[in-house]
């Protein structure tokens, strides 16, 4: 059981990054398959390696800081498209995110 949740993660992300991975997509999964929520992960983590970070001008993972600056309409939701209620599903990732950068932060 745990080796399923944490394929949906990056292998080689640090700790904390594959943890929230995992966090993402348990809120993917819900009334969705396997197979979806997998090509929705990898389509997520595929847009955040073309990201620039700004700053750094390096590639940007799917991080909790990174995801939390994202527009759940215009950003996430158009990789959500083939998940089940993907919108929402969109904007309650964002929200995750932006709550755990609050909390733990």
């Amino acid at each position: 059981l745990i080796q399923k949740w944490h394929s949906f993660s990056d292998p080689t992300a640090p700790i904390e990054e594959r943890r929230f991975q995992v966090l993402i997509a348990a809120r993917i999964h819900a009334r969705c398959q396997e197979p979806i929520v997998h090509k929705a992960m990898l389509r997520l983590r595929e847009y955040f390696a073309n990201q620039e970070d700004t700053n750094e001008g390096t590639a940007q993972s799917l991080s909790a800081q990174c995801l939390s600056q994202c527009d759940p309409e215009s950003d996430i939701a158009p990789l959500l498209s083939s998940v089940l209620f993907g919108n929402v599903k969109a904007q309650h990732v964002v929200q995750a995110a932006q709550e755990v950068l609050s909390k733990y932060r």
